[in-house]
């Protein structure tokens, strides 16, 4: 994991091949209480493949269901 304060407020970086077993889903309601509970532009990228087509688009779902859609990218 990788944070960078960048013009655009700051950025969490995570790469990795993406598994269901690494736990990305405790990632991302993190990051969804931690936007939630600060102020400020935050965004976070997840670099690197996902293990299925599956699991890639059950995070896409979670990513909407927490509504932070707007400042995650799924990148790779």
């Amino acid at each position: 994991m990788h944070v960078a304060d960048t013009e655009r407020g700051f950025e969490f970086i995570c790469v990795a091949l993406f598994r269901q077993r690494k736990g990305v889903e405790v990632l991302l309601r993190a990051f969804a209480q931690f936007t939630k509970r600060n102020s400020g532009a935050f965004r976070l990228a997840l670099v690197g493949d996902f293990e299925t087509i599956e699991y890639k688009n059950e995070i896409e779902q979670l990513v909407v269901a927490l509504d932070i859609d707007e400042q995650v990218e799924l990148e790779g």
